[in-house]
């Protein structure tokens, strides 16, 4: 989806899970924080609902959310975390990261 949208010249890694019950990103999360080796305020996770959110916030690492993706902006909005009505919007986005 990254690709179909562009968005792959900006980031350094992508990652996420081969199937559609979330299960694991928490682990998957910690492997790649240690495979990178960058502080933590620097890294940003970018999901669609509050799970990922949690994991977010259990890594220790900011989180925005996209609106468009499994649940509503109106859910999403409960995290607190920046939400964007699509991901072109990371491009155009003054959230602060």
């Amino acid at each position: 989806m990254i690709n179909d949208h562009g968005l792959t010249k900006y980031f350094k890694h992508i990652t996420g899970l081969d199937h559609i019950y979330a299960t694991g990103k928490l682990v998957i999360g910690r492997e790649l924080i240690k495979k990178i080796d960058v502080p933590l305020q620097k890294i940003v996770l970018i999901g669609d609902t509050l799970h990922d959110h949690d994991v977010a916030d259990d890594l220790g690492i900011k989180c925005i959310l996209i609106a468009n993706g499994h649940q509503s902006r109106e859910r999403l909005l409960q995290s607190g975390d920046p939400v964007l009505n699509d991901m072109r919007e990371l491009i155009t986005s003054h959230s602060g990261f």
